[in-house]
């Protein structure tokens, strides 16, 4: 059986329309992946993965968040350091992203 390529496959500009179309209905679809990433935090060599739910998405900022709980181990983790990681894998889209950045507490 041949894979036929999405339109999005060898193009940067509609791959990135898709990402942020795919965290848009992920933000208010439980059910789809990018609903549920993998949120990666750490100090020094220990890295800390978890589940998260999307809570908010801004595409102009090029902002994402999620909710936790302030007595989380998280939250400890990333006032001591807040690089962090989100993971996102859509099996049907055949799309893994990966982001990196600064995590915010409010």
């Amino acid at each position: 059986m041949k894979f036929k390529k999405p339109d999005f496959y060898n193009s940067l500009d509609k791959i990135y329309q898709k990402i942020w179309k795919l965290l848009k209905i992920g933000l208010s679809n439980r059910d789809l992946p990018f609903h549920i990433p993998v949120f990666i935090c750490g100090r020094g060599n220990n890295a800390d993965g978890r589940m998260v739910v999307l809570r908010g998405v801004n595409k102009k900022h090029k902002n994402l968040w999620f909710h936790t709980d302030i007595r989380s181990k998280k939250i400890k983790i990333l006032k001591t350091n807040p690089i962090a990681s989100l993971l996102f894998y859509d099996k049907e889209e055949k799309i893994q992203l990966r982001i990196f950045g600064k995590a915010k507490i409010n």
